[in-house]
């Protein structure tokens, strides 16, 4: 017997189409080419039943894996495509907070760039205020000081001349006490009534004259409490100014704050000359001045004048009490 030749399957079927016509018949006749089904004969019922139960179990069991990785494979593909879509959301979710992202930070950039140069400029000022207020400071105590050496000489021409005047004074109280003596000694009692008037009138004069200074006193005063007020109030004004303005302008930074400090601490040492000082020496100028002297001299003469006329008006009395002839004061 010839032995058939072996054809495989996969060379003679692709798909549903048969490549070999003429094998078509044995293959649909036996399903199997005869290579594949004479060594299957040689083997015996029994074998073949075993090879057929094993093959029928081994598809249904591969039937029932391949039906349950379908299964979990679709659930698999469906929560894939439920993660899909969650993951789909999400970077779009993502992309959004990105784009806002880089938004905001190029906000925050342009803010960052714009407050480094307001602080700049900021700083930029502060130095200049400072430098300013350093050069007010200088003209300032050099006018003090320059003020003050005039008004030491000043003041030591008016001691000098207060202590002529008191001189003067001494001499004036010597003469006054020489006529009182020469009066007393004509002991004439019969013009009390005149000395009395006379005496009421210079008290009059006399209460006049403290009238009069004490009001001068009190103008000087209240022109250098006036003064001093008008100095503490325009110091409080340009301090307060200075102060909120350089306040309003440098909080966003330590150094700024510690220049405003040092501002801040430079016009409380000012006011605080101002008021241990500057206030005394506005005061000592104003009642040292020379019109305050020169009035003070005037009452003086014009009360020691009106004390000669009186005594000369009194001897003129007492002399022409005793004399023929009358004598007034312009003779």
């Amino acid at each position: 017997m010839r032995r058939q030749p072996i054809h495989f399957p996969w060379n003679i079927r692709q798909g549903d189409v048969m490549t070999v016509p003429s094998l078509c018949w044995e293959f649909l006749k036996g399903a199997f080419t005869p290579g594949e089904v004479e060594p299957l004969r040689a083997l015996g019922c029994d074998n073949l039943y075993n090879q057929h139960t094993l093959f029928l179990v081994g598809a249904a069991a591969t039937s029932n894996v391949i039906l349950r990785n379908w299964y979990a494979l679709s659930q698999k593909e469906e929560e894939y495509n439920r993660f899909k879509s969650e993951v789909v959301a999400t970077m779009e979710i993502i992309k959004v907070g990105q784009e806002r992202l880089a938004k905001e930070k190029a906000d925050f950039e342009a803010y960052k760039r714009s407050e480094k140069w307001s602080a700049a400029a900021a700083k930029k000022q502060v130095h200049s205020l400072t430098k300013i207020l350093s050069q007010e400071r200088k003209l300032s105590n050099e006018a003090c000081a320059c003020d003050n050496d005039k008004f030491y000489h000043l003041r030591q021409e008016i001691i000098n001349m207060k202590a002529a005047n008191s001189g003067l004074a001494k001499k004036e109280v010597a003469v006054v006490v020489a006529i009182e003596d020469a009066i007393l000694a004509h002991n004439r009692m019969e013009d009390v009534a005149l000395a009395e008037l006379n005496g009421r009138l210079l008290e009059a004069e006399a209460e006049a004259r403290a009238e009069r200074a004490r009001a001068d006193a009190q103008s000087a005063l209240a022109e250098v409490e006036k003064t001093r007020a008008d100095a503490e109030s325009a110091r409080s004004i340009k301090e307060g100014e200075n102060c909120e303005r350089v306040l309003a302008q440098h909080t966003t930074s330590s150094g700024q704050l510690d220049d405003a400090k040092a501002m801040i601490g430079d016009f409380h040492a000012d006011r605080q000359w101002m008021l241990d000082y500057g206030v005394v020496y506005i005061a000592n100028a104003i009642s040292s001045a020379p019109e305050v002297d020169v009035a003070v001299a005037t009452l003086r003469a014009k009360a020691r004048d009106a004390g000669y006329k009186v005594g000369y008006t009194e001897c003129l009395t007492h002399v022409n009490d005793v004399s023929d002839k009358k004598f007034t004061d312009k003779q």
